[in-house]
């Protein structure tokens, strides 16, 4: 029997570590498949990279038909070479079509949610909540996806879907006690290691972490950039000289190289302060863990683990909001122990 882990940043990675050690399973048994990009501190364990199999969904879904089909083979053949067996699979969600068919597959045995971020954070009222608040957003998205993938390769149809849920996840893992709440059937994982940044990193006074709202479209680039610029000349404001801030932003933003352009020239206008990027290789967590950097954020889950290491926490919701009304509703839909403390890290809009 293998086990099988689809990875995408370092709060799964970190869970997973966790519970291969908890669990006591054989390293020569584990797969790592890894998407969005992450880059994983070094592993024994066997790796591969998913993220070249990931999909845009347009409206002209036909436009995708051949890339589906030639990603699908090229999946199957993944799954028949490198598992070759019975497997159980262990993932953070369902929304990646390659996922589901890692899920869907004769040989997966049973399969296992792993905490990935934010989403762990839901009640389940909360999650049926937003899920009905988004309903026709996610309903277009549903329809692009059929029709992207029921005339190709391989069908993830109303059969599958049906399968897939009925089934329903085995376990529910997570690295705290506030994760999936009301769960009964969570894991609360407990052997959590944390790696020590370099020297160098030690002294970082500002660490800047926002999620992906542009590229989830739950803001538009201009009030973006401008929410931008509020909040730094802010934090120069409040400075008696020049300041260095590091910062990554999310890896569905790093992937889209028009808008870290787009970004990059919001921060080279800004007059005394230094940006200074961090490697895809850091993880934020241990960073916050291990330094007293204040972290910078929207409603991004590294809020979450800063809080639960005692950081101090700056939040820049209500600039966004002050030029997106609407955003505030996206607030709302967030989980409410996010929502808490991120209430009062709010800095206001410069004049």
């Amino acid at each position: 029997m293998k086990h099988v882990f689809y990875i995408q940043n370092y709060t799964t990675f970190q869970v997973v570590n966790s519970l291969i050690l908890e669990e006591e399973l054989n390293k020569e048994e584990c797969i790592f498949f890894f998407g969005r990009g992450f880059a994983p501190p070094e592993t024994t364990i066997k790796s591969i990279d998913l993220t070249p199999f990931t999909l845009s969904y347009p409206i002209a879904f036909w436009k995708n038909w051949r890339t589906v089909y030639n990603n699908k083979k090229a999946i199957r053949e993944i799954i028949a070479q490198e598992i070759q067996m019975k497997y159980i699979f262990y993932f953070p969600f369902t929304n990646l079509y390659f996922v589901r068919m890692i899920c869907d597959h004769k040989n997966c045995e049973t399969f296992n949610c792993l905490e990935d971020g934010v989403s762990a954070y839901w009640t389940v009222e909360e999650r049926r909540n937003a899920f009905i608040n988004d309903s026709l957003k996610s309903f277009i998205y549903a329809v692009k996806i059929f029709f992207t993938h029921y005339f190709t390769y391989f069908p993830i149809n109303i059969i599958s879907y049906w399968r897939y849920y009925r089934k329903g996840y085995s376990k529910f893992y997570t690295l705290g006690n506030c994760g999936f709440p009301g769960i009964a059937n969570r894991v609360v994982l407990t052997s959590v290691k944390s790696i020590k940044p370099e020297s160098e990193l030690m002294s970082i006074k500002y660490l800047y972490a926002p999620a992906a709202l542009v590229e989830k479209n739950l803001v538009t680039l201009k009030t973006f950039k401008n929410s931008l610029v509020n909040l730094f000349t802010i934090l120069r404001e409040n400075e008696e000289k020049s300041i260095i801030v590091h910062y990554r932003f999310h890896p569905l933003t790093s992937m889209n190289s028009k808008n870290m352009d787009e970004y990059q020239a919001v921060f080279d206008q800004l007059p005394g302060i230094n940006f200074v990027e961090l490697s895809k290789h850091i993880a934020l967590e241990d960073l916050l863990f291990h330094t007293n950097a204040a972290l910078i954020t929207d409603i991004s889950s590294v809020a979450i683990y800063a809080q639960s290491f005692n950081k101090k926490i700056v939040s820049y919701n209500e600039i966004i909001a002050s030029f997106e009304p609407n955003f505030r509703k996206v607030v709302k839909q967030q989980p409410q122990k996010l929502r808490n403390l991120l209430k009062y890290a709010e800095i206001t809009k410069s004049k």
